[in-house]
């Protein structure tokens, strides 16, 4: 497949921002134990399409009786700098395997090829469907000491503090954990608002969402900065959404 010149952002949101650039926690700003340990289920993909390896956002694993790596849909499309987009039903024919490199350790990961996560689609501005913006590959093996996530039990509510777990193009790659307050949820999307009102979103598609204890409660997608205000919003795959995606896979 062809590869575009165009940059892995989400270009069909207008103002939108793609990644997160934080300074480090200080304060009270300083991350719940689980949240840190979260850190280590973050990776760095190369996913392979019709044959073809290229680098696209972020990946992490989620813990399971069958480990997976779990990251944006949108990735495998115009979005991700391919030329097309690919149908959820053509990912296990057409995305064949994900390398992906531990950020904060040495582990590399393998998967095999996609599993099909009936209705994935793409990240819109334009769509009033609900969001459904998710892609998952079993494992072939995880590297001792590098613990995968597990999913909350509920949704955050509005005004509790969660992180994006990600590393930042562009910012202290050292930092990694991105404090927000959930302000809402709507079309099956969890949306909230960062700390930091100078971050630059770029390069964490697909990252996840994580509250204070560590759990997984979103798939970090998107952003803009908020109407009327100079809050920068982001936006994820809600837990219910992720929940009801991968419990739906196939084997």
């Amino acid at each position: 497949m062809r590869m575009t010149t165009a940059t892995w952002r989400v270009a069909a949101l207008s103002a939108s921002l793609w990644g997160l650039a934080s300074c480090a926690p200080r304060g009270s700003d300083v991350p719940l134990e689980g949240a840190i340990a979260a850190q280590a289920a973050i990776c760095r993909p190369e996913l392979t399409v019709d044959g073809t390896a290229y680098e696209a956002g972020t990946a992490f694993v989620v813990d399971g009786p069958r480990p997976l790596l779990v990251t944006a849909h949108h990735l495998f499309g115009e979005m991700g700098g391919l030329d097309e987009e690919i149908r959820w039903q053509d990912m296990p024919t057409r995305a064949t395997a994900v390398r992906c490199r531990q950020v904060k350790g040495k582990a590399e990961w393998t998967t095999g090829a996609a599993l099909a996560i009936d209705g994935a689609h793409p990240v819109s501005a334009t769509s009033t469907a609900e969001y459904r913006d998710i892609a998952a590959f079993p494992l072939a093996g995880k590297a001792a000491g590098s613990p995968g996530l597990t999913l909350a039990e509920k949704e955050p509510a509005t005004g509790s503090k969660v992180w994006l777990v990600a590393q930042i193009k562009g910012g202290d790659p050292a930092v990694l954990l991105h404090r927000a307050t959930v302000v809402g949820h709507e079309q099956g999307a969890l949306i909230y608002a960062f700390d930091d009102k100078r971050i630059e979103l770029q390069a964490t598609s697909g990252a996840p969402v994580v509250d204070a204890a560590g759990k997984l409660v979103g798939i970090n997608l998107a952003g803009t900065t908020a109407e009327g205000s100079s809050d920068v919003q982001g936006a994820a795959d809600s837990l219910d959404v992720v929940r009801k995606a991968l419990s739906a896979l196939p084997g």
